[in-house]
């Protein structure tokens, strides 16, 4: 929910003359209520007060309760075959690279949280996650086979999260 938030703030930031109709992403909003839309689904009793802000319909409720369990099969399924049935793989690695917040990023654990999960799945080859003081925020390199994490993405974050909270 934080994430859904964050987007509803992102999107508010940006004058729909300039939204990126082009690039691989849906629109932030968009993105904001497919995942709660998600999230609902999946759980209803559990994400119900946390959605309220939102203002679905009964129907969109419904719509989220429908599709919901289907997208999660959907997921399952396709993920099964990469998922490893014993134990985890050793081929993911957590890399720290410098920078003023590496020890904050280093004690809140994020990282080894996300590997464990990286970890139950058939990598064919060894993957990098990788933290480090630069300004281009996450992404994925095939090439490399890294997930980059960029100190600047967390800084925005977190001034998001005050933000939200502060109002």
């Amino acid at each position: 929910m934080d994430r859904v938030r964050s987007w509803i703030l992102e999107d508010s930031e940006v004058k729909p003359s300039d939204y990126d109709f082009k690039g691989e992403h849906l629109l932030d909003i968009r993105r904001a209520y497919q995942s709660a839309c998600l999230l609902y689904g999946a759980s209803p009793a559990d994400w119900f007060s946390d959605i309220k802000f939102l203002k679905f319909s009964e129907n969109d409720l419904a719509n989220c309760s429908d599709t919901a369990p289907d997208q999660t099969i959907g997921w399952k399924k396709v993920l099964e075959p990469y998922k490893l049935s014993e134990g985890t793989s050793n081929n993911v690695e957590i890399i720290y690279g410098e920078g003023s917040m590496k020890n904050q990023m280093m004690a809140t654990g994020i990282l080894e949280e996300f590997a464990e999960t990286v970890k139950q799945f058939n990598w064919p080859e060894p993957i990098i996650i990788h933290f480090d003081h630069c300004d281009r925020g996450a992404s994925w390199s095939r090439e490399k086979r890294r997930i980059m994490l960029c100190d600047d993405y967390v800084s925005r974050f977190i001034r998001q999260g005050e933000a939200i909270q502060s109002n």
